[in-house]
């Protein structure tokens, strides 16, 4: 008991300081402007939609890890608030380890191969992302004088669609080649302890093993829907804000907001 008092007094404090240092950060006179012309029933849409955001991710972290067995919600649900909680303070996206670890715990299930499902996942939402590059760059009509943005944003959108393809390459060629990866990864790790090199190799092996995705029509069919809805749910937000700011825009700049 005293253990959990001192990690929810912990917890409190740290969320009290960095409340102190992003408020230090504000000009109230500003703020209390923007509030003034804000219309706080769009804020209100938006932030239900956020949450059904992260409920829809939740819900196809379910079906990611079908292969382990059929999760709660109410295990996956937190796992994901609470990994996007430490994504937003704290940097390099830690926050995919922490809601691995936390989910890992709580259904005894290994880190490595929970893990490895977040990794198919990052690929989906990157696909998603692939394909919304391709609307905006095509539906956003850049006005005159822009057209260096316009090509910038086609070449930064090519260059990431290489690097996600390259990267999902390497992926599924560790998964069909996984005794030469272990193998060349413990030729890298000889000048380490034996014991950490070990350990190392364990953990590659079981995230390779938990690199796994049911191809069952269904399944398939089921994460590409939820996918679509976890985007929609998180772009309509941005013009629900852009408009409770009295800031009228086409629809497709909200896209273009999300991708960038």
């Amino acid at each position: 008991m005293t253990n959990n008092r001192l990690i929810f007094w912990s917890g409190i404090i740290v969320s009290i300081v960095f409340m102190l240092i992003l408020f230090r950060k504000l000009d109230y006179q500003q703020l209390i402007l923007s509030l003034k012309v804000l219309d706080f029933r769009h804020l209100a849409a938006a932030v239900l939609l956020t949450f059904a955001s992260y409920w829809l991710r939740a819900l196809r972290w379910r079906f990611l890890l079908v292969h382990e067995r059929v999760l709660p919600l109410s295990s996956l649900y937190p796992a994901v608030i609470i990994g996007y909680m430490a994504n937003n303070i704290l940097p390099a996206r830690i926050g995919e380890f922490v809601r691995s670890w936390i989910l890992a715990e709580k259904e005894k299930i290994p880190v490595a191969n929970v893990f490895a499902s977040l990794v198919i996942d990052r690929m989906i939402d990157g696909l998603s992302v692939m394909l919304m590059l391709a609307y905006v760059v095509f539906a956003v009509s850049f006005p005159a004088g822009m057209e260096k943005a316009a090509v910038m944003l086609k070449t930064a959108g090519l260059t990431t669609l290489s690097v996600y393809i390259l990267a999902l390459l390497f992926l599924i060629f560790l998964k069909l080649r996984t005794m030469m990866a272990l193998k060349f990864l413990a030729v890298l790790l000889r000048p380490l302890p034996r014991a950490a090199s070990e350990k190392a190799i364990k953990l590659s092996g079981s995230f390779l093993e938990g690199f796994r995705l049911s191809f069952e029509p269904g399944n398939l069919f089921f994460i590409a829907i939820t996918s679509a809805l976890i985007w929609a749910t998180a772009t309509i937000p941005i013009y629900l804000i852009l408009e409770g700011f009295g800031i009228t825009l086409p629809p497709v700049s909200s896209v273009f907001i999300i991708v960038l």
